[in-house]
């Protein structure tokens, strides 16, 4: 796709890597930020979020604590970017592409956002003025669920490379809760364990439930026996929660976005049966909508775990699917257009079923 038509977010100027970038006014200029400093006093980012979200004396946070509060304020700083990123798209109606993948295998956020935004220097000066281990705090960031392999990080590659390239890209993948695995060897044999990726807040990750999307099935699920089964010809549907993460491109002019849903259910409590005293049943219909996304890669030796891969790949379809259409329609009403304002790109074979998707959405807009 040809760049030139493609909208450039802001004309800011890109700090070079020499002496002059320590210079932390004019690096946080480049991003539209307030004059409000990273560290050292009481109005900094770092020590309002370690008082305001963790309500905690900064002296006496821990190893977590400082890295939460240390990527947040790096967030704080790269959001108004986001902000106009997304605006100048919207104002343009520009062309967008659509990368939908079952994985993304982004690694770690925090210092590839910072050598992204050219915040190495000031993060070093602030590092050094707060005594802060740069490399401890790093390593409390476990690496993102959301990918294995050479087909993830294919697809995180090429975000950050629309976003350096200044192309209108979006993501769109699955919020995996529990990723793949972690790997130990115990006694000389692999030992699986599992891989809860967000059990600590992620800081990076922005929720948005307003652009939420029903997905319709033509089956539901009853819990027997601490299993699910399929119960086909009767109708249910899927919530899917989209979560947002920033992609930076190298230089920080262009943010983009990794929109990623997690499943949720419409009715997510039977008061009714947990006052009878079934209490996991009572939750049944929230057990099986997250388990949609719970785990990547759920074993498919079993007919189960088959029906649970295929379910996987038509939920990010069709959520991300709606998106792309709803996104269209606020700018365009003649579907002739559709063409000149998307392009999706599917990554491998997994997102495939977008194809029958979007000729289901164009039949019903005819």
């Amino acid at each position: 796709m040809s760049t030139k038509s493609t909208p450039r977010p802001s004309s800011a100027k890109v700090v070079p890597m020499t002496s002059t970038s320590t210079n932390a006014s004019e690096l946080l200029r480049q991003y539209v930020s307030s004059p409000i400093p990273l560290v050292g006093t009481e109005n900094a980012l770092y020590e309002r979020h370690l008082v305001f979200d963790r309500a905690i004396d900064p002296k006496v946070a821990s190893a977590r604590e400082r890295f939460e509060a240390f990527s947040r304020s790096v967030r704080d700083v790269l959001a108004q970017r986001w902000v106009q990123t997304k605006k100048t798209y919207e104002q343009e109606n520009a062309k967008r592409i659509y990368y939908l993948s079952m994985e993304f295998l982004i690694g770690r956020s925090l210092a590839n956002n910072v050598t992204n935004l050219l915040l190495d220097p000031l993060v070093q000066q602030a590092a050094k003025e707060k005594n802060i281990d740069w490399l401890e705090l790093v390593e409390q960031e476990p690496d993102a669920g959301l990918g294995n392999g050479g087909l993830g990080r294919l697809a995180a590659c090429f975000l950050d490379s629309m976003a350096t390239m200044q192309l209108a890209a979006t993501g769109y993948g699955l919020r995996y809760e529990y990723g793949m695995f972690k790997q130990s060897i115990v006694d000389g044999w692999q030992k699986e364990n599992p891989d809860n990726w967000l059990r600590d807040t992620d800081p990076w990750e922005i929720a948005r439930p307003h652009e939420q999307v029903e997905i319709k099935l033509n089956v539901t699920f009853q819990l027997r026996d601490g299993m699910f089964h399929v119960i086909p010809n009767r109708p249910s549907s899927l919530i899917g929660i989209p979560f947002d993460r920033p992609v930076v491109g190298y230089g920080g002019k262009t943010i983009n976005t990794l929109r990623l849903w997690a499943a949720a259910a419409p009715d997510y409590f039977d008061f009714k049966e947990f006052g009878t005293g079934d209490f996991v049943g009572a939750l049944g219909e929230t057990l099986q909508a997250e388990s949609l996304t719970r785990v990547l890669y759920p074993d498919d030796s079993t007919t189960e775990g088959q029906g649970l891969r295929f379910l996987q790949e038509h939920f990010l379809v069709a959520c991300s699917l709606a998106d792309v259409v709803r996104r269209f329609l606020r700018h365009n009403t003649d579907w002739d257009k559709l063409p000149e304002k998307a392009a999706i790109q599917l990554n491998d074979t997994h997102p495939s079923m977008a194809v029958a998707e979007l000729m289901r959405i164009l039949n019903e807009c005819d």
